[in-house]
């Protein structure tokens, strides 16, 4: 269980780390040139250096420039234009993600600590030496997966799926 929890974890982090420097690049690349673009749309005097002061200290900019001015707006319909990309970035990456959830195995727990004591040699268990294995757990993907697979093969190489000998 340790072991599980440490993968999880770990992937957690990296992949906690991919998006911050996906969404992290987002704004450097994006942000400036938004601003800078809706002021120059408002027409807003001075619009390069006003949009550099935003980019540089967004705070001091928020302090001089209050909710209403023009510059604050074009500023605020900016951060919504970014924050639009970063959405729909997000929900592409997250997409695999989804799709592969439906694809994992729902393993059967028992509530028991040993196979030994839940189940005997009828009901899927068997003994190879001191491993017990358990049988009874079937996975439906899987076996899907390797019934298309194979058909796939047989079409590719011409053979028939089945014999009418």
């Amino acid at each position: 269980m340790s072991v599980i929890l440490s993968v999880f974890f770990a992937s957690f982090l990296i992949s906690s780390s991919i998006g911050a420097s996906i969404s992290g690049a987002i704004w450097t690349n994006k942000m400036y040139g938004v601003v800078l673009g809706n002021m120059q749309d408002m027409g807003i005097p001075n619009a390069a250096e006003l949009a550099k002061f935003e980019y540089d200290t967004p705070i001091e900019f928020i302090k001089v420039h209050t909710w209403g001015t023009p510059a604050r707006i074009a500023v605020a319909t900016a951060y919504s234009h970014v924050q639009k990309y970063l959405c729909m970035t997000g929900l592409v990456l997250c997409f695999p993600l989804i799709v592969l959830s439906f694809v994992v195995r729902d393993h059967r727990l028992d509530s028991v600590q040993s196979l030994e004591v839940d189940h005997d040699d009828e009901q899927g268990v068997s003994r190879d030496g001191k491993v017990v294995m358990n049988k009874y757990d079937d996975d439906i993907v899987l076996d899907n997966l390797r019934s298309f697979s194979t058909s796939v093969k047989a079409r590719w190489r011409g053979t028939p799926l089945c014999n009418t000998d």
